[in-house]
């Protein structure tokens, strides 16, 4: 074989290997929005990432009950109906009953989804309000392992590259990963992370579990220095030191922090590639535009 057929043979690899590489959006519900101008924003923002194709979108649903769930399912629908997007549903179950699931779960599929996130979701702080609420569930296995049994709906579940914040270790949480997986979670979406080597030592601890399903590794795309930092906290997850200096030193200039957060995406991505991953989970913030410029650059 000459030169030219090698470089050409290889030419057709990198192309055929960018195509693998998939990707899948995260937005919310906008809240206050009883016009829906919100929600036609979204919509418009969401089109401009329309032409890379994303393998699904997923909608999150806040921890409330009732008014999070009909929040949750409007915004799917719209996004279904407008743009002929694959929804995901996010679903929590703390404080909800076998019927509130099921009928949740009815309504899913007659709006023709088949595919719901499963979760936990946050315990209420006030205890005593908190054992007055009926519920049937306590962990996000148990809402699995239950869906399951009663569905035939395609459930994914969440994992934490640096661990859950209740979580008595990493071995402990991927454990409760372990778990998910053989109760019926068919892939796993994790928690944001800015460390790589993170999601490597998660990866590889959970397939010496056996845990074969595809773990998909979230992103946050960067764009606001206290922003991030909050999320950060809540969700138990670090920034590497060098990025953090980084951030904090031009925390006040807008398209500063733009571009490092755009670059260190791309890093991440390419990176990630590179240890084998086809598939991420961007978290969007339901804003467009430092996704569209992250996957001109690496898809």
């Amino acid at each position: 074989m000459n030169i030219e057929s090698i470089e050409k043979k290889l030419l057709k690899q990198n192309i055929e290997t960018k195509k693998k590489l998939n990707f899948s959006l995260e937005v919310f519900p906008p809240k206050d929005d009883p016009d829906g101008e919100k929600l036609c924003n979204l919509i418009e923002e969401l089109k401009k990432l329309k032409q890379y194709e994303p393998k699904l979108v997923s909608i999150t649903y806040g921890a409330g009950g009732l008014g999070s769930r009909e929040k949750t399912l409007e915004c799917a629908k719209k996004i279904k109906e407008e743009l002929n997007f694959n929804c995901m549903p996010h679903f929590t179950c703390i404080n909800s009953t076998n019927d509130f699931v099921l009928n949740y779960i009815s309504e899913i599929q007659k709006l023709g989804f088949n595919n719901i996130l499963a979760l936990r979701g946050d315990i209420i702080k006030d205890e005593k309000r908190q054992n007055n609420i009926k519920s049937d569930f306590i962990f996000a296995s148990d809402l699995i392992k239950f869906i399951k049994e009663n569905s035939s709906i395609n459930i994914s579940a969440a994992g934490y590259p640096e661990g859950h914040n209740e979580a008595k270790s990493l071995e402990d949480d991927i454990k409760i990963l372990k778990l998910k997986s053989d109760l019926g979670a068919s892939s796993i979406y994790t928690q944001l992370f800015f460390d790589n080597e993170k999601f490597y030592i998660y990866f590889e601890k959970a397939k010496k579990l056996n845990i074969n399903i595809p773990i998909i590794p979230g992103i946050l795309p960067i764009t606001s220095f206290n922003q991030t930092y909050k999320m950060t906290q809540m969700c138990h997850a670090s920034i590497p030191k060098k990025l953090f200096q980084k951030l904090e030193k031009y925390q006040n200039e807008k398209q500063a922090i733009f571009e490092i957060g755009y670059e260190h995406a791309c890093s991440q991505i390419k990176e990630l590639i590179n240890f084998g991953v086809n598939n991420v989970h961007f978290y969007t913030l339901n804003k467009a535009k430092i996704t569209d410029n992250i996957l001109k650059e690496c898809l």
